[in-house]
């Protein structure tokens, strides 16, 4: 009758039984003499050792085989740790990481995940084997990968002063893992255009606004992180090393000209810079020094003619328009201000009337032709501009006297109230008194209380505050008592 186990036995068993009995055997023989002694000397067990049969038992089983412990974050650029348990019986151990089922990584207890693991399902086998013990594998239940975040990802960082025209450089930090991330600079919380590198230079129109620097990092399998650097408020340009006296000179940012709009920019030989601020330019020449360069364009309120600086062109005709109620014409800023002054010393008594205002090229030929022939040339040119350079020209100059009284003359007009308020208040409505007194030897003409200048009120009041007594003297203009 068939043993049972017979059907289930081990194949492998079977052969190994029948290779040592069959060793066994061919030892004893070449050992011992050969003939019925030798025979008889085998051992009784020897000679009469029964051949295995198919009913031996099979291999053993594992009686305890726990899957592996798996260590660790499921996030790109993590490690996970894989751990067995013992079995029993003592087995060693192989590992396979799966991913989706399919074989990733070696015979490792340690995994690291990649780029490629995001959104997968990972897994680890282990198998077992041990002597007489059937081998065993056992797969630990998986568990998606999620993206990897950095694990430093600090906010940007800004370097340099933080004004108009001076150049900004942002420093992303160290991050982990590295990347280079992608810059983009916005000013009041809107991105510029074009801002999209390291340094960025604030322009005219940030002045007063928050400017920062963004930084995004992208990297595959890791979640992308967005930094923000602190905001900080753009301030004024810093002014030029060329221009730095002349502007402090004029007052610097309390004066006329006001804070600088611009940062100071030069030509490729450094002969010539400039610098644009608020209310005007300074510019310097290699040479010549630094200056406002508006005080040389007849269009400028700042424009300063005289005797040594002429109108360009000669002939300039600006526009202008009737003075409300007076017989006089000048530029449209000057007219209002002028309608402004005129009601003022209404009020305050002392009334006045515009006596001369615009003139042009050829009326003050006329002009000046007039006084020739009464006074002779030498003390016409005391008294009177030639034409292209005469004040009366720019549209920017009148002359008053009192609307009433007996003083109805240039003569008398220095001892009346009138002058004396005009003196007082016309840097207010943006006037001065272009010929005083005592300044012949530097405007080239003799005193001319009732002849006002317009220059608008910062510039008037500047002349006002520091006791500039001429537009050469606060501009640091050569004399011109002559042509």
């Amino acid at each position: 009758m068939t043993h049972p186990r017979a059907a289930t036995a081990s194949p492998r068993r079977h052969r190994r039984r029948l290779l040592t009995t069959a060793v066994g055997l061919l030892v004893a023989a070449l050992l011992l003499p050969a003939g019925p002694a030798a025979a008889a000397a085998l051992p009784e067990d020897a000679v009469e050792a029964p051949l295995p049969t198919e009913d031996d038992p099979d291999p053993a089983e594992f009686a305890s085989a726990p899957g592996a412990r798996v260590t660790g974050t499921y996030a790109v650029g993590r490690t996970l740790v894989a751990t067995t348990s013992p079995w029993t019986p003592e087995a060693s151990f192989s590992y396979e990481w799966l991913r989706d089922g399919r074989v990733v990584g070696g015979n490792q207890t340690t995994y690291r995940l990649t780029a490629a693991d995001e959104g997968r399902v990972l897994s680890i086998r282990v198998t077992g084997s041990a002597d007489d013990v059937t081998t065993r594998s056992v797969t630990t239940a998986g568990r998606r990968v999620a993206a990897g975040t950095f694990s430093t990802a600090p906010a940007p960082t800004v370097a340099g002063a933080v004004r108009v025209g001076q150049r900004l450089t942002a420093s992303a930090g160290s991050w982990s893992p590295r990347v280079t991330p992608a810059y983009r600079w916005s000013v009041a919380g809107k991105p510029v255009p074009g801002a999209t590198g390291r340094t960025f230079t604030p322009r005219p129109a940030d002045r007063g606004k928050k400017v920062a620097v963004t930084v995004t990092a992208r990297l595959d399998g890791y979640t992308t992180v967005v930094r923000t650097s602190r905001a900080a408020t753009v301030g004024y340009a810093a002014v030029g090393s060329t221009v730095r006296a002349r502007y402090e000179s004029l007052r610097g940012a309390k004066g006329f000209l006001g804070h600088p709009k611009a940062a100071q920019t030069c030509d490729a030989r450094r002969t010539r810079c400039s610098q644009a601020f608020a209310r005007g330019t300074i510019e310097w020449r290699q040479g010549k020094g630094a200056q406002v360069k508006e005080i040389s364009q007849s269009s400028s309120t700042y424009v300063v003619v005289n005797k040594k600086r002429p109108l360009s062109p000669r002939s300039y005709a600006p526009t202008v328009r009737r003075v409300s109620g007076q017989p006089v014409q000048l530029r449209p800023n000057a007219a209002s201000a002028l309608e402004s002054l005129l009601r003022d010393a209404s009020r305050a008594g002392v009334p006045l009337r515009a006596q001369s205002g615009y003139r042009s090229y050829a009326t003050q030929q006329g002009t000046y032709a007039h006084w020739v022939r009464v006074l002779g040339r030498q003390e016409a040119d005391r008294q009177s501009a030639r034409a292209g350079h005469s004040e009366h020209q720019t549209g920017l100059a009148v002359d008053v006297l009192p609307r009433g009284g007996s003083c109805q003359s240039f003569g008398c007009f220095g001892s009346t109230a009138q002058s004396r308020w005009v003196a007082k208040h016309a840097h207010e409505y943006g006037f001065v008194v272009r010929y005083r007194s005592g300044q012949e030897g530097t405007t080239g003409f003799t005193a001319e209380p009732w002849h006002l200048r317009y220059v608008g009120v910062r510039l008037a009041t500047d002349m006002k505050v520091t006791g500039s007594t001429s537009l050469e003297a606060h501009f640091g203009l050569p004399r011109a008592p002559r042509y």
